[in-house]
């Protein structure tokens, strides 16, 4: 177990608590787990602002999952804790964004490998910022971050490494073809 572990819940594939197991172990048999129809939980965050742009941010090159990789905000469902407490940490962890009824919604559920890449089931939520310098990049998630349409974004995705199923969820959620 890693120092900065965290226990995660195991679900079946119809999303029901199976079994606990520290992130560490999941990460490193997440293959063999798939292969037996247990899955990880996420929830994934679009930071938007009042213009329609996303920020889309770097993940730092000293990230064991997608190092220097383009992504959105987001992570793994600790043990007991539902998709929406788990938006509104991450949000809060990773760019310092508090995230209100007000500013926030649910876009939609995603179950296993629904993305072409999705290894988990994810709840996918946005954010609309007010003032994008109340962004603040955890510098031990992001290096650095842009802002883009979700038009940009698609066409960003052919460029540069982009987090795997970044692009579905654009489609998916935004509308985009």
């Amino acid at each position: 177990m890693a120092t900065n572990d965290e226990l995660i819940d195991i679900v079946d594939a119809q999303d029901r608590v199976i079994k606990t197991m520290w992130r560490s172990e999941a990460s490193k048999n997440w293959q063999i787990m798939c292969d037996n129809k247990e899955y990880r939980r996420a929830a994934l965050s679009f930071v938007a602002n009042k213009k329609g742009e996303i920020c889309l941010m770097r993940r730092t090159e000293n990230k064991s999952y997608l190092p220097g990789y383009w992504a959105i905000p987001g992570g793994g469902v600790m043990s007991g804790e539902s998709y929406e407490a788990a938006f509104k940490r991450e949000l809060q962890e990773e760019v310092g964004i508090n995230a209100q009824p007000e500013n926030s919604r649910y876009l939609g559920y995603l179950k296993p490998f629904e993305d072409g890449y999705n290894e988990g089931f994810k709840q996918v939520f946005e954010v609309i910022i007010e003032d994008e310098s109340h962004l603040i990049l955890n510098a031990n998630d992001f290096s650095e971050s842009f802002w883009l349409t979700p038009h940009q974004l698609v066409e960003f995705t052919q460029k540069d490494n982009v987090a795997p199923g970044l692009l579905f969820l654009v489609r998916q959620f935004y509308g985009i073809k």
